[in-house]
């Protein structure tokens, strides 16, 4: 995930590259975090929505499909143990019905 100033200057550098065609990636890199600095904050706030959107949909792709699949297995786990659980209910109440005859 990008930060809003790394979305910011990816935009930016190719840009400053073929404007200034004669500066090093180090002066460009320079001239950006100033101009970064600068810009105004109603401007600056699109990068950070960006980057904010972008963390919200990497953190449902990511984290949810795996938390789905440790769920399914918990779920089976714990219905196994409602089952046998049931079983063993069930007879110990089958074997009281029968011994009251």
């Amino acid at each position: 995930m990008l930060s809003p100033y790394a979305r910011y200057f990816t935009k930016i550098f190719p840009i400053y590259q073929k404007e200034c065609p004669d500066k090093k990636a180090s002066e460009i890199s320079r001239l950006i975090g100033e101009e970064w600095k600068k810009l105004d904050p109603s401007k600056k706030q699109t990068y950070f929505e960006e980057a904010q959107r972008e963390k919200l949909v990497l953190a449902r792709s990511e984290v949810l499909p795996e938390h789905v699949e440790a769920y399914k297995e918990s779920l089976k786990a714990y219905e196994e143990e409602l089952k046998q659980e049931k079983d063993k209910t069930l007879k110990i109440y089958n074997i009281k019905k029968i011994s009251r005859r």
